[in-house]
Formats: structure tokens, C-alpha cells, sequence
């Protein structure tokens, strides 16, 4: 939620923020050693191609406010895009960091 607002307030900034799945349940010691995931679904080399490739690949240059899944561009929970939503969040994450008080 909080990169689909950032990149509406960056827009005009050239800084682009998108959002990244980059996989599911990778091999990770966590999946490896459970029953309760029922085994991996994807690889940590899958996942770190994502990210490589939503950090560097010249066709999404410009591209910003966008929701990736893996290498794809998908949708995120209908929540994320939800304005008040994302205003009552961050307004949230600001007073528990105390980045901004509240008026109260």
C-alpha cells in the first residue's frame, strides 16, 4: 500500500517505486524443514532474478506504482488501492515511528 502512495507522490520526481512478489515459498531452510508448506514452490535463484529484474531491466525504465509478481505485472490485494486505505496506513505508520505526531 505504501508504494502505490510514494510513487503517486514521487511521480513527477523521476523516482520510481513499484511493489515485488518475488517468489513463492523458495527453498529456504524455513519451507525445507516443515511439512507445513508441503515443499517449495520456487527457488531463491528465482526469486533473486525477480528482484534483479525489476531493478534493472531497461523496459520498465519509468515504470512506477506498479504491483509485480515475479517478472509479471499483476494485482495486488484490492485493499492496496483503496486511497483512504492507504492514507489511514500511513498516517498509522507515522505515529508509531513517530516520524509525524498525531493532532490529537
Amino acid at each position: 500500500m505504501f508504494t502505490f502512495d510514494i510513487a503517486e507522490d514521487l511521480r513527477e520526481s523521476g523516482i520510481v517505486a513499484n511493489s515485488l512478489h518475488p517468489a513463492s515459498l523458495m527453498n529456504t531452510r524455513m519451507v525445507l524443514e516443515t511439512d507445513y508448506f508441503g515443499g517449495p514452490m520456487s527457488t531463491v535463484e528465482e526469486g533473486a532474478h525477480a528482484v534483479e529484474y525489476l531493478a534493472t531491466s531497461p523496459e520498465l525504465d519509468g515504470v512506477t506504482g506498479e504491483y509485480f509478481d515475479a517478472e509479471q505485472r499483476a494485482r495486488a490485494n484490492p485493499q492496496a488501492y483503496n486511497k483512504g486505505a492507504r492514507q489511514r496506513l500511513r498516517m498509522l505508520s507515522e505515529q508509531l515511528t513517530k516520524l509525524k505526531e498525531s493532532d490529537d
